[in-house]
């Protein structure tokens, strides 16, 4: 069975972002709904007198689907530096004569000039500091690129670094980092208080805190195809509660950062956590699996990791309108069996959370609170609790007249996503969680007006394509 790749402009979830708002308010809804064996606990009522506003987008913040960098092949630069293992940086740079240390390269390079690292393992007690003025802001024409050779695997290796020191801080603007692996820092592996910069196929693991962080006034980045796993910190009460896959914190971060194409595991806390912040996040086409499971860290006492999937809040303010489009949540169970997939996390904006995916979960969905727009979203083996205040949250699976069921997919093989990713980066192509083809998903969703086969989308993160395509 073929799936269709997923190929729309993020700017078009903001289109029926805004006609799932135009589409509540037309019924009252004191009960659960029917035909559901894992529905809502709490509901309030929507009249059509007072139809719900419409959530406060902004189109103009989102930009198309990212194409991945080519991973066979160097970009050209207006001077091109290489890094190796072997160098010195007292040598030119060159690739007959490289430096040894990123660090020394990012001091030299400016805007449209390319790093390129060879592959093999650079230990280091420093943290790389990608920051003015020892190192230059590219611009948007004339990025600077920090780029793996091609089939080649760079690793910084922080292990002995002193705790609470980043392993690399990239607080400039306008820079590309991929193809790099970065291991046991000290805090975070990676932390991005810079804006306009695009980390792609990292891989962060084994860090002291959060894998890959951004913070500050941090805006408009893409975090793209990256894997952040087995981050772990070991606090003398509360072991493993701040060690997230993927964090974009604070109510300072700006607008614009979009996480696409992702994989977090085995991380101490949670897979993605958006703790106050306020400017809108896009999720979309990320995978988040077996967070907060203290067995994989020899089971310390006092293990106190939250093992969420995707938690979108906390914060004092009305604005946190974050957008969860086509992502996978499952096996977060955390140290209680209670761990959400999905975790709104008392955040008090307007969530759009749409054609996701949620399987063995301790929890799949929760929102219980708020004027949230959930539709389309596919939960198996697990429950939910989500306050139906109106005719936008629909369409769900637990809101279907029949109930899902593992027959309802081709595979539920949850081994397959720890898999090698494609050539490109992009996550593997696999059955996990798709819809087999006579599943009760199968054009069952709400018409969001974005591409689908069949006479209706089909509800879950998969849109199955027709035959022959």
């Amino acid at each position: 069975m073929m799936f269709k790749s997923t190929t729309l402009q993020l700017s078009q979830i903001f289109v029926f972002s805004c006609l799932l708002a135009a589409c509540g308010g037309s019924d009252n809804n004191d009960s659960e709904n029917e035909g559901s064996s894992s529905r809502s606990s709490s509901s309030s009522s929507a009249s059509s007198d007072n139809p719900t506003e419409e959530p406060a987008f902004d189109l103009s913040l989102l930009p198309e689907v990212p194409t991945p960098t080519a991973p066979d092949t160097l970009p050209d630069g207006e001077n091109t530096y290489f890094v190796s293992p072997d160098g010195s940086d007292d040598l030119a740079g060159t690739e007959a004569d490289p430096f040894a240390t990123l660090s020394h390269a990012t001091r030299q390079a400016q805007p449209g000039d390319v790093i390129v690292m060879r592959g093999g393992e650079y230990f280091q007690t420093d943290t790389i500091q990608i920051r003015a003025p020892d190192s230059a802001h590219g611009t948007e024409e004339a990025p600077i690129i920090v780029i793996a050779h091609p089939g080649e695997t760079p690793i910084l290796d922080f292990e002995g670094q002193p705790l609470g020191n980043h392993g690399v801080r990239l607080d400039t603007d306008y820079w590309h980092l991929i193809g790099l692996t970065i291991r046991n820092a000290g805090h975070n592996g990676l932390g991005l208080e810079g804006s306009h910069n695009r980390l792609e196929r990292l891989v962060v693991h084994d860090s002291y805190d959060t894998g890959i962080n951004v913070g500050g006034l941090a805006a408009h980045n893409l975090i793209m195809n990256c894997d952040s796993y087995r981050n772990f910190d070991y606090a003398e009460e509360r072991v493993g509660q701040d060690a997230d896959g993927f964090g974009a914190k604070g109510n300072r971060l700006g607008e614009g950062n979009v996480f696409y194409g992702n994989r977090a595991w085995q991380n101490s806390d949670d897979g993605y956590d958006f703790w106050e912040a306020e400017n809108t996040i896009v999720l979309y086409n990320n995978w988040a699996f077996n967070n907060g499971d203290p067995d994989a860290f020899g089971n310390p006492s006092n293990f106190d990791g939250n093992g969420n999937g995707f938690k979108v809040g906390r914060s004092e303010e009305d604005r946190n309108s974050h957008i969860l489009y086509r992502n996978l949540a499952f096996d977060n169970r955390g140290p209680f069996d209670d761990s959400k997939g999905f975790d709104q996390n008392s955040n008090r904006g307007k969530l759009l959370v749409a054609h996701n995916t949620a399987y063995n979960n301790g929890r799949n969905f929760t929102f219980p609170t708020g004027d949230h727009i959930i539709r389309n979203n596919a939960s198996l083996d697990g429950s939910n609790s989500v306050l139906n205040r109106s005719d936008q949250v629909n369409d769900n699976s637990w809101q279907l007249d029949g109930d899902l069921s593992a027959s309802d997919f081709i595979s539920l093989d949850t081994q397959a996503a720890y898999g090698e990713r494609q050539a490109d980066g992009s996550l593997p192509d696999i059955d996990l969680l798709k819809p087999a083809p006579d599943s009760i998903l199968i054009d069952a969703g709400f018409d969001l007006e974005v591409p689908h086969e069949g006479e209706a989308p089909d509800i879950g993160a998969y849109e199955r394509a027709a035959e022959g395509n």
